[in-house]
């Protein structure tokens, strides 16, 4: 991972983009404190399998959102 200033960064754009799509990592900062990293960007190659084996990985905690509107409009005419 390299570390870098912001007017580095502008005056070497082209080289750092290079290092970038080689799967370096950059780190850009402004008067000694990171501001940005700039990573390779990926496409995602592998889609859901199936919408259903996702819905069935998502748990709820608690109520679900209808239940906690009944409840919320229940105590407000009380």
């Amino acid at each position: 991972m390299i570390e870098i200033g912001v007017k580095e960064f502008r005056d070497q754009l082209s080289l750092i983009l290079d290092k970038i799509q080689n799967g370096e990592e950059i780190i850009i900062k402004r008067r000694g404190k990171k501001i940005a990293k700039v990573i390779n960007y990926k496409e995602i190659t592998t889609p859901l399998k199936s919408i259903k084996d996702f819905r069935e990985k998502i748990h709820i905690k608690g109520k679900t959102l209808s239940q906690t509107v009944i409840h919320q409009r229940t105590n407000e005419r009380d």
